[in-house]
């Protein structure tokens, strides 16, 4: 997906109003666009202001987005991590899980003992 792309399914989702079929709203995002992609190689986020980008019954709309470095990642619910990580280590050979499971235990021990010892050189 381009960053064209990704700016008027935004816009769409939170106004309702497709812009890709708008001629004179297409060249302004797509300058837009390109000036963010040049000014995300040096920073992590940018704004997008186009004033009058658009208008309906109620006036004149503006569009105005922050982008940032990570725009193209896909998003995940919580639900959908929840299922990844699930499908991930479904199939895990029972030695893994096993030994994954004793060192997460020893880890739990350890970091009991050294907070333990933390609190008695801190008091």
């Amino acid at each position: 997906m381009s960053l064209v792309d990704y700016i008027v399914k935004k816009y769409k989702k939170e106004n309702g109003i497709d812009l890709s079929t708008d001629s004179m709203a297409m060249p302004r995002i797509n300058e837009a666009a390109t000036k963010a992609l040049i000014e995300l190689k040096s920073m992590y986020a940018t704004e997008i202001n186009i004033p009058f980008i658009t208008a309906d019954k109620e006036g004149p709309k503006h569009l105005k987005m922050r982008i940032t470095g990570d725009w193209n990642k896909p998003e995940f619910s919580v639900s959908d991590k929840n299922e990844y990580v699930f499908q991930k280590h479904r199939n895990l050979p029972k030695k893994e899980t096993k030994s994954k499971g004793i060192i997460l235990i020893v880890l739990a021990m350890l970091t009991a003992v050294l907070t333990g010892i933390l609190v008695f050189f801190l008091s």
